[in-house]
Parts: structure tokens; C-alpha cells; sequence
């Protein structure tokens, strides 16, 4: 009898550290995922902050004004006062 209880307490302790160490390992995997996404996140910021810069310069008016120099556009003009529409 006393051999079957110490049977049961030893297989009931190995199934409870099994499972302990199966969360464990779990946690630690996802853990050592971390630091790759967080290069990541930082890689997507960069190249998001180097978007909005170029976006900034396209619609700057400095470039704008520069544009209006260049041959491809001398086509176009200013509208004149009749020509603009106001929306309240």
C-alpha cells in the first residue's frame, strides 16, 4: 500500500514539472521572439518617419515654387479670380 502511494506522490510530481516545464518553455519561446519584432517595429518607424520627410518635401512650397520653373510644367497658370471656387 505505502508503495502505491509513493507512486502516485512520484508520477502526480513528474506530471506537474512536466507540465510546469512545457509552460516554461512556452514562455521563453515567445519571449525570445521579442527582440525580432521589435527590430521590426523599429525598421517599419524608420522607414515611416523617411516616408513622411519625402512626403513634407514633395507638397513643401519651396518645391512647388521650384516646379513651376521646370519646362515639363510651363503649361500650366495660375486661375484667375473668376475661375476660383470657395466651399464654406
Amino acid at each position: 500500500m505505502i508503495g502505491l502511494r509513493v507512486s502516485l506522490c512520484v508520477f502526480f510530481v513528474a506530471a506537474l514539472s512536466y507540465t510546469y516545464l512545457d509552460l516554461h518553455n512556452k514562455v521563453m519561446s515567445v519571449a525570445m521572439l521579442i527582440p525580432q519584432e521589435r527590430k521590426a517595429i523599429e525598421a517599419v518607424k524608420d522607414e515611416n518617419q523617411r516616408l513622411n520627410y519625402q512626403l513634407a518635401m514633395r507638397y513643401s512650397p519651396q518645391h512647388l515654387l521650384d516646379l513651376l520653373q521646370d519646362p515639363a510644367f510651363s503649361h500650366l497658370e495660375f486661375p484667375s479670380n473668376s475661375e476660383t471656387h470657395f466651399i464654406e
